[in-house]
């Protein structure tokens, strides 16, 4: 079927979708249960359209259909019998689609807010628990870090690291990774005594993993190379990183 058929089709669905879901609620309460499912298929059919736009580099259309379908997505995550675990699924991967196109159109403001749009509904639904928060905070501050807000960046890793010392264990590779993150962030603000002892922890971690035979040697020896290769930079330009007072560097509480 030729692109501008499958594009109407989908169109004409929506335009149904969308009576059907408005009639929903003029009937009796007992009718209105078929007004979540109602929503949940628009808001599936508005995102498959987005990505149709996108594909035909159609931006405008294309986020305006993202938008409303992530705010059905939103709406039904309120209702208390929601099936919370798939529609956060669906909801992240609208939000994918959507900072595909934001990208695209190098809006960086406006991905900014759809990822602490995502995040904060997680946080709220999931918590930083689930494996998923974790991975939206550091792309948050990998986010933030781009675009110079570095004390934001920190904060948000350094609740990631704290989080996972706790639950993770101190030791343990995910932990590593954080710091090197940490590390990096720190380093970019010039704070070189935190930055070195940030990838110095990471590097410890990362060399104990290497006797666990169910790790991946080959990405820990990857790590550790790249790990080694910040130390020697911050070593080179700044010789005193390893016996620096901390107190005179000041990265954000």
């Amino acid at each position: 079927m030729p692109i501008e058929a499958k594009l109407d089709l989908l169109k004409g669905q929506i335009s149904q979708l969308r009576q059907l879901l408005a009639e929903s609620y003029t009937e009796h309460a007992a009718q209105a249960s078929n007004a979540d499912s109602i929503r949940y298929k628009l808001a599936q059919a508005l995102d498959q359209l987005g990505q149709y736009y996108f594909h035909q580099a159609i931006h405008a259309e294309a986020a305006n259909a993202f938008e409303e379908a992530l705010k059905h997505f939103e709406e039904l995550l309120t209702q208390k019998e929601a099936a919370v675990g798939l529609l956060l699924a669906d909801f992240s991967l609208c939000c994918r689609h959507f900072a595909r196109c934001l990208q695209e159109e190098n809006k960086q403001s406006e991905l900014g807010r759809l990822l602490q749009r995502e995040l904060r509904l997680w946080l709220k639904l999931a918590g930083i628990e689930h494996f998923f928060t974790q991975n939206l905070m550091q792309r948050c501050a990998n986010w933030h870090q781009k675009q110079g807000h570095f004390r934001i960046a920190e904060q948000l890793l350094r609740q990631i690291v704290s989080f996972r010392e706790r639950h993770q264990g101190p030791l343990a590779s995910e932990t590593a990774y954080s710091l090197e993150r940490l590390g990096e962030c720190y380093e970019a603000q010039a704070a070189y005594y935190h930055a070195s002892a940030s990838y110095r922890r990471a590097l410890a971690i990362f060399e104990e993993c290497l006797a666990n035979p169910y790790q991946d040697n080959l990405e820990l020896a990857q790590q550790i190379k790249a790990i080694r290769r910040s130390l020697a930079r911050i070593q080179h330009f700044f010789p005193q990183a390893g016996t620096w007072d901390q107190s005179r560097e000041t990265p954000s509480a």
